[in-house]
């Protein structure tokens, strides 16, 4: 019986999965906001406005976040976007 009852509880320990959020720290020129209970990132420049923000409110640890990118071109000429590279994230 005591080998049931711990099987039982290591099944339940293994199994639990923990969450995150993201919170974003501005820097310089950045602004942050929230609406509805989401944090996001606001950047505007003479030409652009750039906003991110975490696609949902929590992801499961371990996993990389998903983010929704917002610009706005505040020019009639063409804009160009660039994600800066960085080293993989090891899971």
């Amino acid at each position: 019986m005591r080998i049931v009852a711990i099987s039982a509880l290591a099944l339940l320990c293994a199994g639990r999965v923990t969450t995150e959020r993201v919170r974003f720290q501005p820097k310089g020129q950045q602004g942050a906001l929230a609406r509805d209970g989401q944090s996001a990132l606001v950047l505007r420049k003479k030409n652009s406005i750039v906003m991110i923000r975490p696609a949902g409110r929590e992801f499961s640890s371990g996993w990389r976040p998903l983010f929704v990118v917002g610009m706005t071109n505040l020019t009639r000429a063409p804009l160009e976007f660039r994600v800066p590279t960085s080293k993989p994230l090891k899971v």
